[in-house]
C-alpha cells in the first residue's frame, strides 16, 4: 500500500495470499476481517491508507464479494475504517490502533429480543433479571463487564443497536431472538454469540444456543394437575412469536393426549405479551367462556399472578380453581396464595451462557453445541384436588 493511497498488491500477494476455506469455528467473513487487521497491527495499513477494493479482496482471497464487502462494512462499523463514496475504504486517520485493533476489550453485549413497551427497567422483567445476575457473577470471575440493551418489533433499531455494541464487545449473548436477519447480521460481523432460548429452529450449527426444556416443564405441571383429578384444564397461552411459549402450549397439549383429553378450543385464550395485565385480562375473558376449568395452566408466572389477581372476586384459589405458573420468579413465592410453578433454572442459565460465551472468545473453533436445561415442579398452595 503506498501513501499516495493507491492499492499495492504486492504486501498482500507475497506475503497474505491464501484461498480462505470455510470453517465451523471461523466464517470467511472473520477470517478476512483478521487479515485486515493484521495489516492494520503491523503497520502495512496505517491511518489514512486505503485498503484494497471489495474486487482486489475477492482476487486474493477467493471469496464472494458479498464476504469482501461485510469484511469491510464490520471494520466500518467498529470505527477501523471509513467510506468514501466513489473513492473506496480508508484506515481512519484517527485511529488508535492499539485500542481498535484489540483482540479483547473485556466487554460483553447482552441483548433481550423482548417487547417492553411501555418501557421498563430490566428489573421488571423478572425472568431475564434473574438470567442477568447469573451472567454478570459467570462475567465477574472472568474479569469482564456486560452491557446491557432490549430488542424490539424495529429491525432497522435493532439493526442499528447491534452495530454499535458490536464496536464495544468481545462477544454478545443473544436472548430470546425471532429474527433470523438479526442473527445473519451478527455472523456477518464475525462476532462469537450464544443464543439464549432463541425463538428461530434453524441457527443451532451456526452459534451455540442454551434454552429451557420448556415443553417438559409444561407436561410436568399438567401431569400434576391431573393427578389432582383435574379434567377441564384451561391455558393461558405466551406471544405465538415465542418458541418458549409454543413449546410450553405443546406440553400441555401433550399431557393432555396422554390422559385421553382432547384439548377445547374454549379453555384456551392467547396472550401478546408477558405481563401481569395480559394474565389478568386473559383470565376474566377465559372464565367467561369456559367457567366450567377448575384448573389453569399459565405460560409464565406473570401470567398466573395476573390471573389470580383477576378473578379473586370471581373464584376462590385454590378452592374453586387452581393454577400453575412457570418460571418460579422472586414474585411466585409471595403471591396469595403462593404459586404451584415451574422452577425454570434461569441463574443457571445465566451462568452457563456466561461461561460459555467466554469459551467462545478464547476458543473460536470449538464445535458448536446445545444445552437443553431440565425444569422441575416447585409445589405450593395454589393448586388443590378438584372440587367433588
Amino acid at each position: 500500500m503506498t501513501k499516495s493511497g493507491k492499492v499495492d498488491i504486492t504486501i498482500f500477494t507475497e506475503t497474505k495470499m491464501v484461498q480462505l476455506k470455510k470453517s465451523r469455528g471461523k466464517s470467511l467473513v472473520t477470517q478476512l476481517t483478521d487479515i485486515l487487521l493484521e495489516e492494520i497491527r503491523s503497520g502495512h495499513l496505517s491511518p489514512g491508507d486505503k485498503i484494497p477494493s471489495e474486487r482486489a479482496l475477492t482476487k486474493l482471497y477467493g471469496v464472494s464479494r458479498a464476504t469482501a464487502r461485510n469484511a469491510i462494512l464490520g471494520l466500518v462499523s467498529r470505527g477501523v475504517v471509513n467510506r468514501a463514496v466513489g473513492s473506496g475504504s480508508y484506515v481512519a486517520r484517527d485511529l488508535d490502533i492499539d485500542a481498535a485493533t484489540a483482540a479483547q476489550t473485556g466487554t460483553i453485549g447482552f441483548l433481550v429480543g423482548r417487547q417492553h413497551v411501555p418501557v421498563r427497567s430490566i428489573q421488571d422483567d423478572f425472568y431475564y433479571y434473574r438470567v442477568m445476575e447469573g451472567i454478570q457473577g459467570e462475567l465477574r470471575s472472568a474479569k469482564r463487564h456486560l452491557i446491557f440493551s432490549y430488542l424490539d418489533d424495529d429491525e432497522t433499531e435493532n439493526r442499528g443497536i447491534v452495530a454499535d455494541i458490536g464496536r464495544k464487545v468481545d462477544g454478545l449473548l443473544l436472548a430470546e431472538t425471532g429474527s433470523a436477519e438479526l442473527v445473519w447480521q451478527i455472523e456477518q460481523l464475525g462476532l462469537p454469540c450464544v443464543l439464549i432460548n432463541p425463538s428461530i429452529d434453524d441457527i443451532d450449527q451456526r452459534f451455540d444456543s442454551l434454552s429451557v426444556n420448556n415443553m417438559s416443564g409444561a407436561h410436568k405441571a399438567i401431569k400434576y394437575l391431573l393427578g389432582l383429578g383435574h379434567r377441564a384444564i384451561g391455558c393461558i397461552r405466551g406471544p405465538r412469536s415465542s418458541l418458549p411459549a409454543r413449546d410450553r402450549y405443546d406440553g400441555y397439549v401433550r399431557a393432555l393426549a396422554e390422559a385421553g383429553i382432547d384439548v377445547v378450543e374454549s379453555q384456551v385464550i392467547q396472550v401478546d405479551g408477558w405481563t401481569i395485565n395480559d394474565g389478568s385480562v386473559a383470565a376474566k375473558t377465559l372464565i367467561e367462556r369456559a367457567p366450567h376449568i377448575t384448573a389453569l395452566f399459565c405460560a409464565s408466572d406473570t401470567l398466573a399472578i395476573g390471573a389470580m389477581a383477576g378473578l379473586k372476586d370471581v373464584r376462590r384459589i385454590p378452592e374453586e380453581l387452581s393454577v400453575v405458573g412457570f418460571d418460579d420468579t422472586t414474585l411466585s413465592s409471595h403471591s396469595t396464595p403462593p404459586l404451584t410453578t415451574v422452577h425454570s433454572p434461569t441463574l443457571e442459565l445465566g451462568r452457563q451462557a456466561g461461561r460459555q460465551i467466554v469459551q467462545r472468545i478464547h476458543s473460536p473453533s470449538l464445535p458448536v453445541t446445545r444445552v437443553l436445561l431440565s425444569p422441575e415442579l416447585t409445589i405450593r398452595e395454589s393448586c388443590r384436588p378438584v372440587p367433588q
